[in-house]
């Protein structure tokens, strides 16, 4: 088995703790519908579906916030619509207090650049020892 040349990031411990609490009002993001929302456990919240189904949309919007092995983010609109700006709104709190981040397609947030995605891609890296 070939050896895998995969440059791992670093990751930094919150300084805060973090809760995501929803993802909602997503616009101008794959063929995400308007009205979802996804509301986040406390402690790990698993999205699954049929394919075609949003869940890479979803990943996508949270890995260009957060920590995720998975580097590649490429945010895609829906190709059978006119082009809509990406927006989307997350809640979260910190440090026990409620937050909203009001997400543009490229703002980031220091509260949520903690946050962990781990999606199928993360798989091999997390696992591998990158020796074969």
């Amino acid at each position: 088995m070939p050896t895998l040349a995969i440059h791992k990031p670093k990751y930094s411990p919150p300084t805060k703790k973090i809760e995501l609490k929803s993802l909602s009002e997503v616009k101008g993001v794959n063929k995400l519908a308007d009205s979802q929302i996804i509301n986040f456990g406390k402690n790990i919240t698993v999205i699954y579906g049929e394919n075609g189904s949003g869940k890479t949309g979803y990943c996508r919007i949270l890995k260009s916030l957060g920590f995720s092995y998975d580097t590649k983010n490429s945010i895609f609109s829906n190709i059978n619509e006119a082009e809509i700006p990406q927006s989307a709104q997350i809640k979260y709190s910190a440090n026990g207090l409620d937050e909203t981040l009001i997400w543009d397609g490229y703002n980031t947030n220091k509260d949520l650049s903690s946050i962990s995605v781990f999606n199928n891609n993360c798989v091999q890296i997390s696992l591998g020892d990158g020796r074969g």
